[in-house]
């Protein structure tokens, strides 16, 4: 039957279809299939094959963290290069506070990214089961969502699918040898097709980003702010960043501390946040977008060699205020300024940061800058319902002096930020993903 221009395959075929590690052959192809969907404009797909192979190594990938999962009929031969879809994963650490807890305590998360379905393959349902069945794959509890797919059956509470109706059918079928499986306490993923995955149970995130516009004579790296703020910024490379990560830490965890205090009033949230004291995500996004880069025409002005910036100087990590600084990358394929991470405690340092970087965009020959999730409450901004409103229409809504000159922006079709909770979650509470921003996208 078809369902929103889709023709599914009938569950009997589709019963015996599993999910397994990839071989290294089957990754090849995986990699050129993304290759040929996603290459963007600097890169011909196999120069996207050669950055994928580049980034295996890097620290976010290494020892067992990263694995590219395929998906494939009871009748293929191992190793078949036949395969249904393709996706990949990112084994992560992150720290969770549930309501009644004084102290956060370790879990596991799982990034999902790069899911694809061959052209000759699609509109028969398998991405679906696909996401279905990594659900399955990852979860501690072997917990499953039943999407609102596959064939209609009825049952004794009127309609419903055929998944539901014999959950047999989702039984573990995937690859029982590999260890990055089986231990999440959650899932996340960026949408580019909208709400799609909100039918699998990964349910959106805060989506806002603020953008700034760079123009030619922007100031160069420089802040002309008289605050206790713009004192003896401290310029990172790369590799630094994980001086950052290290501050970012420890504000983590004092979070956690203040939202144990506040737990009666607060006792229905879930807190996580994504652990990464080494800055690995951080770095393997510069490192891919740096490869890319390497296609640019024009190539970026002046090679960059500053990532981070820490207000204050020393290792303290800000000034009398408090924790001040920022971690970013290059896009060179859209010529912007991305924000991996932007801290700061009061709307002087703020305004200091958006100088600061101002002047490394215009240096590089960046158009704008964007920065995710914004602590809008820090600057004493309020979303009232007609401003939501026209958030939610499309619009870009200014904010010229509390943003510094920024424009406020609700994403509703690409980078969604969507999460799959498996943890234990009582009636009533729900998941509050701290610090969302673009230093984990991937």
């Amino acid at each position: 039957m078809t369902d929103a221009g889709q023709t599914y395959a009938s569950p009997s075929s589709m019963m015996d279809i599993r999910i397994v590690a990839a071989t290294p052959q089957q990754e090849v192809m995986a990699n050129l299939r993304e290759g040929a969907e996603w290459h963007g404009p600097l890169m011909t797909p196999r120069q996207y094959l050669e950055r994928e192979a580049h980034l295996v190594d890097s620290a976010l990938s290494r020892d067992g963290r990263r694995q590219k999962w395929v998906m494939v009929p009871p009748t293929a031969e191992p190793g078949t290069l036949d395969f249904l879809a393709s996706c990949e994963t990112h084994r992560r650490p992150m720290l969770v506070l549930k309501p009644g807890h004084s102290e956060p305590c370790r879990a596991v998360v799982y990034s999902i990214c790069s899911v694809v379905v061959p052209p000759d393959k699609r509109k028969r349902g398998y991405a679906s089961l696909m996401m279905t069945l990594l659900h399955q794959h990852l979860s501690s509890t072997g917990r499953v969502p039943f999407p609102t797919f596959g064939e209609q059956v009825s049952g004794q509470d009127g309609p419903t699918t055929a998944w539901e109706q014999d959950p047999a059918l989702l039984d573990a079928r995937h690859d029982g040898d590999s260890s990055s499986a089986g231990d999440a306490t959650a899932s996340f993923l960026y949408s580019d097709i909208g709400d799609f995955y909100e039918a699998f149970e990964w349910k959106r995130a805060e989506s806002r980003h603020v953008e700034w516009q760079v123009q030619d004579g922007a100031a160069g790296g420089t802040s002309s702010s008289s605050s206790p703020a713009a004192v003896a910024p401290r310029w990172l490379t790369a590799d630094e960043l994980v001086d950052i990560a290290q501050l970012d830490r420890k504000l983590l965890l004092r979070t956690f501390a203040r939202a144990a205090e506040t737990i009666g009033s607060q006792g229905q949230k879930i807190r996580f946040a994504i652990d990464d004291p080494e800055a690995r995500a951080w770095r393997w996004r510069i490192e891919r977008d740096n490869f890319t880069a390497r296609f640019a025409d024009p190539p970026l002005a002046n090679r960059p060699t500053r990532y981070g910036v820490i207000l204050g100087g020393g290792d303290g990590g800000g000034t009398a205020d408090g924790p001040a600084y920022a971690a970013w990358t290059y896009d060179a394929a859209h010529r912007q300024l991305k924000l991996l991470r932007l801290q700061f405690e009061t709307a002087a340092q703020f305004r200091t940061l958006v100088d600061l970087l101002k002047g490394e965009a215009q240096q590089h020959g960046m158009r704008s800058i964007e920065a995710w999730n914004v602590d809008l409450a820090k600057l004493g901004i309020a979303i009232d319902q007609p401003t939501q409103a026209r958030l939610w229409k499309g619009e870009k809504v200014a904010f010229e002096r509390e943003l510094a000159g920024g424009e406020l922006v609700e994403r509703d079709d690409v980078h969604l930020p969507s999460v799959a909770w498996y943890g234990e979650r009582r009636g009533g509470q729900h998941v509050e993903w701290l610090l969302n921003e673009y230093g984990w996208y991937i």
